[in-house]
């Protein structure tokens, strides 16, 4: 044990903050019991439940610090040593930092040989399903070594059936008694408070001036009837016990709290008792727990002390007789009985913790800010809002609710509205949730969920069909492991029909090499969504109809979602419903979002999103706010898609352009793959998930030669580039640049109206806007900007004014339009600038005193932009007048 639990000077550093000083904890009891060298080490990986792959601790390599919005997500709880992911999570629930944890060597035994000697006999008489199991090392003020093991719940029961939640030292003298939590030189008072977690709780938060003892039980602190020696820490000095809120309510924790009292008043007179808000056996854990950073910690449990009273409550609860009964009857039920007709904190606390005991990460869960429910069904995992009716058949499952009238008789009673508001306004207190996925997810560490359940380090649930249960993924890939993996993704499912003189089979027209790489990063990035902060926006274009482009999507849908595209049409020039559907989307905890019928995508809404680590929204129906994690991958269909303004810069697409003349006449696949792709899913997610594992096992590379392309998403880049480098897969993000031009409509208007200036007016020669207006009426070769055809038919300085300052300093290949101050009569002018050229801004402003008359040009025969038919170009109407041109 170390020896700082027993003598310690009385400052206490923030726990929050000690986390980097965390001694490594010992894996047993010392001489009792455990085997210290087994343990694992404080840098060892966390173990984890289910099947997962885990990183060698040399080859931890994912080294990306994400954006400061959201911090990484490193082993969850972060700091916490030596234990399981859960029972990490249940302790930082409990409001016990790393550093308290690793001070009292708090551990997870995976194994028999890892339990204390004294509690072998759990694995021996239960098996092990008692594992793993939650261990707490304990010292008593004389040094003797004692402790409890929390087994899996459960799992250990006695000889009435009745569960065992906790196990101690067999033998009186053995099991703890009052063991040290904190012990400070010349402390003002001692506390002494009942329950592990919670002694736990206060070492970490309670002011540090007081020692701390803890007693298991209300009735832990004596041995047949007699108080322990061990009292004698308290003499002289001030006591303060901290019993669980059931003293108010429970007689037998009321009673035995008091008689605690009575006991430490053979050594001092000053003892007072805390009271600690909640029902039932809320403890000072529970309450610390749902508070939000230190000092709102150390500001209550302050507040606790200062308020101590001389009586754990003001009078004796009554002993509850038909509770009693109640008990007997949910012991055949299996739920336990409320009486909601009694008093509404009592009744909401009271059914929040039973909520919260049988649905807390399983089906009830915090997402966003607002209570959610998991359910899965043969479509996959959704998170659901609560409604009355499904609030209230929940409660069903949990208790047994009544209500008893003036002359005691009982009926069964739904709670009322407004209890339902108050549970589900307690959305704090629950496990937060992220999103749901349908396939395995990559944890930063480099190991994979392969099996269903909430994953804490990911804040993901993972709900996987039995076909792709347990996946096992080597943690090393050879050489020919990644050569298996190439095999399945790029000649069994992504067959390249530009190669089919070689291998004699149709598949999907890829335009180039980088179409290839761009689909296998469309496969990729759903797995490795939670190491990084943001992905752009996949867009999968055909050249026509019938090239390929639902067939690509069905395969890619099939193996991420495991059931039938369910697309959604991209809405068109509806800003607001786009909004809703995306809120809506993220509220259900979508982790793949795939719009179809997306030719134009020029939405502002999803550029928000696609760079948005956190989407707000007001939720329907009310005025509160939504705040959901953005974990999506976007994806979006159509054919020769136009992407207009910031999109354009926001997403890479995977083209099939065939040249044949009647593509849906191809024939000779090398499968159906409506009917293959499901039958092999299993071995699909396993060939992508070997290449994520055979990058993390080379180190994690940065990819070289990839263009600097997509900024705000270059950790994307960087993860999904290095797995396809190492893979072997060339041409990643090559065409980006290509593409952004073909598609973006817009941009090709910009610059062929800057290129028409600059053949007018020369580089760095100033003009007006009158002037461009007049060029644009009576030169047919002039090209107008973007959705402002009617500048060639009528003169209007203003409204090219107007649409020049939104383009003005804008490169437009080489050339820019650049506003360069006023000439006489307050008239603006402009220039064009050339990249690279000896035109400065001064020497333009020089010239700016005298401007040429405008010289009417020829009618030129050049070829102007065509017009697109069926797609009207949008005309600016909402933009403040520019100043007289």
């Amino acid at each position: 044990m170390p020896s700082d639990i027993i003598s310690r000077p009385s400052t206490l550093g923030d726990p929050e903050k000690e986390i980097q000083h965390i001694p490594e904890p010992r894996g047993g009891f010392g001489g009792i019991g455990g085997n210290p060298d087994s343990s694992p080490s404080a840098n060892a990986p966390i173990a984890q439940s289910g099947n997962t792959h885990a990183l060698d601790p040399g080859k931890a390599c994912f080294s990306h610090e994400p954006p400061i919005l959201i911090p990484p997500i490193p082993p969850i709880p972060p700091g916490y040593a030596n234990l399981s992911p859960e029972h990490a999570t249940e302790l930082a629930a409990s409001g016990i930092p790393p550093v308290i944890a690793a001070r009292h060597g708090v551990y997870t035994a995976e194994r028999r040989e890892d339990l204390p000697e004294w509690a072998h006999w759990m694995v021996d008489v239960h098996g092990d399903d008692v594992l793993p199991a939650l261990v707490y090392p304990m010292m008593e003020p004389d040094g003797s070594v004692t402790g409890q093991v929390k087994p899996r719940p459960g799992t250990v029961v006695d000889k009435n059936g009745k569960t065992i939640k906790y196990i101690s030292p067999s033998g009186g003298e053995n099991s703890p008694q009052l063991p040290v939590i904190r012990k400070v030189d010349a402390p003002v008072g001692v506390l002494l408070v009942e329950g592990v977690k919670q002694a736990l709780a206060a070492d970490a938060w309670a002011p540090a001036e007081w020692s701390i003892y803890r007693f298991c039980g209300i009735t832990g602190w004596s041995r047949n009837g007699r108080p322990t020696a061990y009292l004698e820490v308290v003499e002289d000095l001030d006591v303060v016990i901290v019993p669980d809120a059931d003293a108010a309510t429970n007689s037998r924790v009321f009673d035995g709290a008091v008689k605690l009292g009575k006991a430490c008043k053979e050594w001092t007179e000053k003892v007072s008792f805390t009271r600690i808000e909640g029902a039932g056996t809320t403890g000072i854990d529970d309450r610390l727990g749902e508070l939000d950073g230190a000092e709102r910690r150390r500001k209550r449990f302050t507040r606790w002390i200062a308020r101590a009273t001389a009586k754990p409550a003001d009078s004796r609860p009554k002993d509850d007789t038909r509770a009693s009964s109640a008990a007997a009857r949910s012991s055949v039920a299996g739920r336990p009985v409320v009486n909601v007709g009694d008093d509404r904190l009592k009744v909401t606390e009271t059914l929040e913790k039973i909520l919260r005991d049988t649905f807390d990460g399983t089906e009830l869960f915090r997402h966003g800010d607002t209570l959610g429910h998991l359910a899965i069904d043969e479509d996959g995992p959704v998170i659901e809002n609560l409604t009355d009716g499904a609030f209230n058949r929940l409660l069903s499952r949990a208790a047994e609710t009544i209500k008893v009238s003036d002359r005691g008789i009982e009926k069964h009673e739904w709670p009322d509205s407004n209890t339902l508001k108050s549970l589900v306004a307690g959305y704090r207190g629950y496990t937060r949730v992220d999103g749901v996925s349908s396939v395995p997810v990559v944890r930063r560490d480099g190991s994979i969920v392969t099996e269903t359940g909430y994953d804490p380090q990911t804040r993901l649930f993972v709900a996987l069909s039995d076909d792709i249960q347990g996946l096992v993924v080597p943690e090393k890939p050879t050489k020919a492991d990644i050569a298996e993996a190439k095999r399945w993704l790029l000649e069994e499912l992504l067959v390249d029909e530009r190669n089919k003189p070689i291998h004699g089979f149709s598949g999907f027209p890829f335009k180039a090499d980088a179409d290839v790489a761009h689909a296998v990063a469309a496969y990729l990035t759903p797995l490795i969504r939670k190491l990084v902060p943001l992905v752009p926006l996949c867009v999968i274009d055909g050249l026509t109809s019938r090239v390929g482009k639902g067939l690509f999507l069905e395969c890619l849908v099939r193996v991420m979602t495991g059931s039938p595209p369910d697309l959604t049409n991209l809405p068109r020039d509806d800003e607001q419903e786009l909004r809703k559907l995306l809120t809506s989307m993220l509220l259900a905890g979508r982790t793949f979002v795939v719009f179809d019928e997306a030719h134009v995508i020029n939405s502002a809404v999803l550029c928000q999103a696609l760079t948005a680590q956190i989407w707000s929204d007001r939720l329907l129906g009310g005025n509160k706010q939504a705040r959901l994690l953005n974990v999506a991958s976007w994806y979006a269909a159509g054919n020769k898609v136009e992407r207009s303004g910031d999109v354009a810069n926001r997403g890479y697409s995977v083209r099939l352009h065939t040249n044949e003349p009647n593509p849906q006449g191809r024939a000779n696949f090398k499968h159906d793959l409506n009917t293959w792709v499901p039958e092999h899913r299993a071995e699909l997610l396993r060939s992508c998930l070997i290449l994520v594992r055979a990058w993390f096992a080379d180190g994690c590379p940065k990819p070289t030669g990839v263009p600097a392309v997509l900024g705000g998403f270059e950790q994307w880049r960087e993860v999904v580039g290095g797995i396809l480098q190492v893979a072997g897969i060339k041409g990643f993000l090559e065409s980006v640049e290509d593409e952004r031009l073909a598609s973006n409509f817009e941009e090709q208007y910009q610059r062929a109206h800057v290129a028409s200036l600059a053949d007018k007016f020369g580089i760095g020669v100033p003009f007006t806007s009158k002037q461009g207006s007049m060029f644009l009426v009576n030169d047919a070769d002039a090209e107008a900007p973007y959705g402002q055809d009617g500048l060639k038919d009528k003169e209007d300085p203003r409204a090219l004014g107007r649409c020049w300052r939104s383009m003005t300093d804008v490169w437009y290949d080489k050339l820019r339009l650049v506003k360069i101050g006023q000439s006489h009569g307050n008239v603006a002018n402009w220039i064009i600038e050339q990249h690279g050229s000896a035109t400065t801004l001064g020497t333009a402003i020089t010239g700016a005193a005298s401007v040429a008359p405008l010289t009417v040009a020829a009618a030129s025969t050049k070829k102007r932009i065509p017009e697109e038919s069926g797609r009207p170009m949008p005309v600016i109407t909402d933009i403040d007048d520019e100043e007289a041109a």
